[in-house]
């Protein structure tokens, strides 16, 4: 079953870490469906965020990924 407004990226990490990640072009926002699922995760526990951007990639590589 496809659920449409999932986040487009699932990240799994050592230490059974699991990020969900909506990707957007630069100054764009999530879709209503997208926010939705993004609430959702989060309620159940998960990180789960919007990363825009070239500069919030790095970002988000920085605080997540290579730690």
């Amino acid at each position: 079953m496809w659920y449409i407004g999932i986040p487009d990226r699932l990240i799994l990490l050592p230490k059974a870490r699991v990020i969900f990640v909506e990707l957007k072009r630069y100054g764009k926002d999530a879709r209503p469906n997208q926010s939705r699922w993004i609430r959702r995760l989060r309620k159940l526990g998960f990180h789960a965020l919007v990363v825009a951007g070239a500069t919030e990639l790095k970002l988000f590589i920085n605080q997540y990924i290579t730690r």
